[in-house]
């Protein structure tokens, strides 16, 4: 009887991760504090490069991670950093792009980004934010 009920727990314990969403609210924004080059190419590589074969799957890293989903944006705000993602799907394809407030120049992100996925678009986006993105699965 006990191995059923632990058997029974398990399932559901695996079915309930299935399900696991990040919070979400219409006014979700990001947060204050600057990224350094390290944090955002580790938060880049967590995201979107390890989800690049089937990034539907990066909404679950995301849910798992300090992030609020703007609901009417569908952009997942992190709760302390200046710090974003997005999933855009395209078909079967999907671009996972990261826009963040930078502590240093343009250069030492390309850099760091560029280590953990070499064939990322980054650039200067508006209002002195950068962006990362890497086409992938969906």
């Amino acid at each position: 009887m006990l191995k059923r009920t632990l058997v029974a727990l398990a399932a559901t314990a695996a079915l309930a991760a299935c399900d696991v969403a990040a919070p979400a609210s219409s006014t979700a924004g990001p947060g204050t504090v600057p990224v350094p080059p390290g944090n955002a190419a580790g938060l880049f590589r967590q995201v979107c490069v390890a989800n690049q074969d089937d990034l539907s799957g990066a909404t679950a890293t995301l849910a798992a991670l300090p992030f609020t989903r703007n609901s009417g944006q569908d952009i997942y705000y992190h709760d302390r950093l200046d710090l974003s993602f997005k999933v855009t799907p395209n078909g079967a394809s999907a671009v996972c792009s990261m826009v963040w407030g930078p502590t240093e120049g343009l250069g030492r992100y390309v850099q760091a980004i560029r280590q953990v996925a070499p064939e990322a678009l980054v650039d200067a986006g508006d209002g002195g934010l950068l962006r990362a993105g890497i086409l992938g699965l969906y």
